[in-house]
């Protein structure tokens, strides 16, 4: 961008919001839910256009979400070459958010002989790690057409079906995984209330300590109502002074007997 600082930092804020708002708009929230479906309708690209790589990820028990999800949330930032990142950032604005699993295809593609020599699962997380910055992705103007050659027709509405598929598995296993913290939860508080109990156990009451509290609770309770000061509960001397009522009097003279 040429121009005046101001003027290219707005350029790149709407760049910025063009990007988190229009092409990859559910990337980046809570839960990172479309991330994680890509990865998954990467996987399924690879099933159908290169099983070979689809069937040492399967024997090495291995999962794109483990694989892909830094090329995706960093739309392949610090993960190749500036140089073809910019390149790939050029397409991803003018293409759309396709480009992306045109990148994951030509990578392997690229590597392919690489890639089905592995066997073990770090094996291929290392591989996949270390294909990125060799010298398959350092020429970007070769690798970009790679991008669109090695991946061959690609039509949107074939990504949609095939995110419409995987949005469903992940939108299941993240219910299971939040029903599973939920329970691990509960089994915490359980047990924080049990050892609650053991460290801080209640006092064993016999019956007759029980009957001595019951008491004394009515005993300040009737205290309590001779001291109220209700005028219903008093009457007048000879004087015309105030006096408890005989039934407060009688009430009294028992506590004291007792």
């Amino acid at each position: 961008m040429d121009g005046p600082a101001e003027e290219i930092e707005e350029k790149t804020f709407w760049l910025l919001h063009a990007l988190t708002h229009n092409i990859v708009p559910a990337y980046y929230i809570s839960g990172m839910v479309d991330v994680q479906v890509d990865c998954l309708v990467f996987e399924e690209l690879l099933r159908q256009k290169v099983p070979s790589v689809y069937k040492v990820l399967k024997e090495a028990n291995v999962d794109c979400i483990v694989l892909a999800t830094k090329w995706f949330i960093c739309l392949f930032a610090d993960v190749v070459p500036m140089e073809t990142v910019l390149r790939i950032f050029d397409c991803l604005f003018y293409e759309g958010d396709k480009i992306l699993f045109r990148a994951c295809i030509a990578l392997v593609k690229l590597h392919l002989d690489t890639i089905v020599k592995c066997h073990l699962f770090p094996d291929v997380v290392l591989t996949f790690r270390n294909i990125c910055k060799d010298k398959q992705t350092l020429y970007c103007h070769e690798f970009l057409q790679a991008m669109f050659k090695l991946s061959g027709s690609l039509p949107r509405s074939r990504i949609q079906r095939l995110r419409e598929k995987c949005r469903v598995k992940v939108m299941q296993t993240m219910d299971e995984l939040n029903q599973r913290e939920a329970e691990y939860r509960t089994q915490l508080e359980l047990q924080r209330q049990k050892q609650n109990q053991v460290d801080h156990p209640e006092p064993d009451i016999t019956p007759a300590e029980d009957n001595m509290i019951g008491e004394q609770q009515e005993e300040e309770a009737e205290s309590e109502e001779i001291g109220t000061g209700d005028l219903s509960k008093t009457t007048c001397n000879s004087n015309g002074e105030l006096a408890p009522a005989p039934s407060l009097v009688r009430s009294t003279v028992g506590l004291a007997v007792r």
